[in-house]
């Protein structure tokens, strides 16, 4: 599945414009090994692939997150000039917090079941 929170991906480098850049800011695919910052929607698709389960359910969750998303896709909103690297990593964290709540919840459920 994942291999590491959304929000740390990105705390790592953070990008605009494209879904991942390498040290010499040329555009790389979001997983590969030579990328080194992404943009929100990159770092999901670093994360959880490009169209898992967990990616849909990962953005179908960042939409109810936040209201922006109302007006605009993940990708506007994170190429936004005046969009900082903090204001994408804050929503990651908040997302990653959301989405690990829910895989708990699931767990138990399973468990319990």
């Amino acid at each position: 599945m994942r291999t590491e929170p959304v929000a740390a991906i990105l705390e790592r480098g953070w990008c605009q414009g494209v879904y991942a850049r390498d040290s010499r800011g040329h555009e790389v695919a979001p997983s590969d090994p030579s990328a080194t910052s992404w943009c929100l929607r990159g770092a999901i698709v670093k994360a959880y692939g490009e169209t898992t389960d967990a990616s849909v359910n990962y953005r179908m969750m960042l939409l109810d997150l936040c209201d922006d998303f109302k007006r605009c896709s993940i990708t506007t909103w994170n190429d936004t000039p005046s969009r900082t690297k903090a204001e994408v990593v804050a929503l990651a964290k908040r997302a990653d917090e959301e989405y690990n709540r829910i895989a708990i919840a699931s767990n138990n459920e399973e468990e319990r079941g």
